[in-house]
């Protein structure tokens, strides 16, 4: 009797030992599902994450600002020459010069002129009252008698914009800001409450700055007479 107890307990706990073994398993085999499929899902996730089409930004959602330079207010063309003092401030390399502390922030502006090679043009740097994180240089057979900053502000970052320098109906030069576009998830930081910007610079007079919706219709959002 005491023998058919001691056989029974030990049956019951060979079981219970079995059951406890075979959840531990099948929660092993679970886990390693799981993972075996996060590590399909997740990087197809990111990757419609990083590839989702823009979407465009409304130009009711967009602040135009534009300041116009000109060199008697507002912008200054700095010229050095090899007699001036402060030749200090050019990286010379033989025939090539620009102005000193070019890196990737430098923007570099020329006129197209095929036939002076690139490489041996001499930049001089742009100087406005404004204080913008890019250098600006432009090449000394660069002549030009404004320099308009056209500022594009919205509550989520502008990941794509074209513009188009274009002619009225009254032969009046205009700036046309189309196609700005913003992410999905670009678009979600519009819940900071933060203004993210983008500016451009045209070197040509202006009459006006119109911006184009997603139905290519304008609108003009400046006025050169504002600033006269």
């Amino acid at each position: 009797m005491n023998n058919g107890n001691m056989i029974n307990r030990t049956n019951e706990y060979d079981k219970e030992l079995l059951e406890n073994v075979s959840k531990k398993v099948r929660k092993k085999a679970l886990n390693s599902k799981m993972i075996a499929v996060a590590s399909i899902f997740l990087p197809l996730l990111l990757l419609a994450v990083l590839f989702l089409p823009l979407i465009p930004v409304s130009p009711k959602k967009l602040d135009i600002k534009v300041r116009v330079n000109t060199e008697e207010n507002g912008y200054h063309l700095t010229r050095y020459s090899k007699n001036s003092d402060y030749y200090g401030n050019y990286k010379d390399t033989g025939d090539f010069g620009y102005w000193t502390r070019t890196s990737e922030n430098t923007v570099l502006i020329c006129s197209d002129n095929e036939t002076e090679p690139f490489d041996e043009t001499v930049f001089s740097k742009l100087v406005m009252y404004e204080t913008y994180p890019a250098v600006i240089a432009v090449s000394d057979d660069l002549d030009f008698d404004v320099a308009n900053v056209i500022t594009i502000s919205s509550d989520c970052p502008i990941e794509h914009y074209s513009t188009n320098l274009v002619n009225d109906d009254n032969g009046n030069p205009y700036y046309v800001i189309k196609n700005v576009k913003t992410s999905i998830v670009s678009k979600l930081k519009s819940f900071n409450k933060r203004k993210y910007s983008v500016v451009l610079l045209e070197l040509s007079p202006i009459d006006h700055v119109a911006v184009k919706d997603l139905f290519h219709k304008e609108k003009t959002v400046w006025y050169a007479s504002h600033d006269k």
